[in-house]
């Protein structure tokens, strides 16, 4: 199965962001699936800068080719960019799940779209058994 992963930015660096990430796909793979993150995939973690519209339609051409779509939402909140992703991928019939790690603002319309909300106090609560679970009641296209 392919993995579409989200994330907002929101204040950190692409440091921060890069280490999150890499731990996330790692779990995922780790599973048996791979994994497709924009910023690592199509924008070399930050060395390319894409316009906004090349960023959306990529994204979008991109989530078609998945299998689900994951949200990660930390520090940095909730994103316009991954409620826009968020309700394109449900739109095209993937199932659309959130993973929030700590102490987050409210989810609004991503947790309404998304079919699972999965919230963990810290990265480290994150595991193959949430990955197991997550997958084990997601059916293939």
């Amino acid at each position: 199965m392919k993995i579409y992963l989200t994330y907002k930015f929101g204040g950190q660096s692409v440091k921060e962001v890069k280490s999150l990430l890499e731990k996330i796909s790692k779990i995922f793979e780790e599973t048996g699936h791979s994994t497709y993150i924009y910023l690592r995939d199509e924008e070399d973690w930050g060395r390319i800068q894409d316009s906004e519209e090349e960023v959306m339609l990529k994204a979008f051409s991109k989530i078609k080719e998945c299998d689900m779509l994951v949200n990660i939402v930390s520090k940095g909140g909730v994103g316009r960019g991954m409620c826009l992703e968020a309700g394109f991928a449900k739109g095209v019939g993937l199932k659309v799940v959130t993973i929030v790690i700590g102490e987050t603002e409210e989810l609004g319309h991503l947790g309404f779209i998304s079919d699972k909300v999965i919230k963990v106090n810290e990265f480290g609560e994150f595991s193959k058994d949430i990955v197991f679970d997550l997958l084990s009641n997601t059916p293939q296209r």
